[in-house]
Order: C-alpha cells, then structure tokens, then sequence
C-alpha cells in the first residue's frame, strides 16, 4: 500500500512537470504582433517624407540668397526685391507707406525702420526722408542683410559687383563699397556696425 501510494505521487509530479513544461514552451512561442511591427517598420519612411517637404527657402545658400534679394545688372538700379514697386526720389511718407506698410512711420530724424519677415536673407528697409525746408521727401532706402549671413560677405560681394559693376580690391577689404550709377545716383555696400547687425546696402533714389 505504501509503495503504491509512493508511485501514484511519482506520476502525479511527473505529469505537473509536464504541465509546467508545455505551458513554458508556449509562452515563448508567443509570435510577435504583425501590427505593431508593421508600424515601427513605417515610422522611418514618414520621417523622411516630412523632412523632404520642407520648403526650398531653407536650403538656400547665402549666395542664392543675395542673388534674390539683389538681381542682376538686366534688372535695373534698384535691388530686385524692390525693384518695378514705384520707389522714387520725392514721394512722401504716405506715398512710400502705400508701396511698403510701415514705411511712412517716419521719426523726428527723418528715418523709417520696417522689419522684413518674407525675404530670407534680408533682415529690414531703412528710409531716409530729406525734409529741405519743406514737407520731407523720400530720398534713399537702405536694406539690412541677415546678420547670420555676416560670413558670406564674399559671396554678397560677387553678386553685388555683377549688378553694379567691379570694385577696387582696397576697398573690398576695407569693406566700404561705392557704386556710381547715371544721374548721380549711388549704392554704398557697407560692414556691419556690431555684432547684431547684417551688412548694409544704401541706395540713393533717382526721381524717376
């Protein structure tokens, strides 16, 4: 009676280790989720399509960006961006207002600040209003480059020289640029005055 109760608690065990066993060999057996593999397998392709769709702006160079901002020698006296807008000498705070906002916001010392946001590269305009002894008139536009392209000054050189014409090599290093064009008209490339500030192009404004 006693060995049979013996080998009844011999199976008993037997058939619990089994049972432990099987269900441990089930467990990892367990397939992976085909769903969420198949999304982490997707997220790097979404990366990639956000990044491309990024706008072109943003891969431009500092020297595609001055080419832009400038144009070439074909587009006239006047910076391109501002050029064909009816910017002229004489016209009035209001009038230069009604051809770019913020322009007839004019202070005590006849300047007129307005910062750019849609230009890449180009950081504000500058007006300058000569007042003569009667109502102050429009008399040149400064515009301020992007101080992050301070660097690049070589390239802001190359496109301003096919615009307006060479430059002396002294005065290239000097920074201090001049050009004369007909009716006496000039544009003055000039080096930034701090650290905070972007390099500067003073266009003088024919009349017509």
């Amino acid at each position: 009676m006693h060995s049979q109760q013996q080998v009844s608690r011999t199976g008993l065990l037997a058939i619990g280790l089994a049972i432990v066993v099987l269900g441990g060999c089930t467990t990892l057996e367990k397939p992976s989720n085909p769903v969420s593999s198949s999304s982490s397998s997707e997220q790097p392709s979404l990366a990639s399509t956000q990044v491309e769709a990024e706008t072109p702006d943003a891969n431009r160079t500092a020297k595609e960006q001055f080419a832009t901002i400038l144009g070439t020698k074909q587009d006239g006296w006047l910076p391109k961006v501002i050029a064909g807008r009816g910017l002229k000498k004489g016209l009035t705070p209001a009038m230069a207002g009604k051809i770019i906002p913020g322009a007839e916001q004019v202070s005590e010392f006849g300047f007129s600040k307005v910062a750019v946001q849609n230009v890449p590269g180009l950081k504000q305009y500058e007006f300058y209003y000569a007042k003569n002894g009667e109502a102050a008139q429009l008399e040149s536009v400064k515009l301020q480059f992007d101080p992050n392209l301070n660097e690049a000054y070589a390239d802001l050189v190359e496109v301003a020289t096919q615009k307006y014409g060479a430059a002396k090599p002294e005065d290239i290093e000097q920074q201090a640029i001049v050009w004369v064009g007909s009716d006496f008209v000039t544009a003055q490339l000039t080096k930034p005055l701090t650290s905070f500030d972007g390099y500067v192009l003073n266009i003088s404004l024919a009349k017509d």
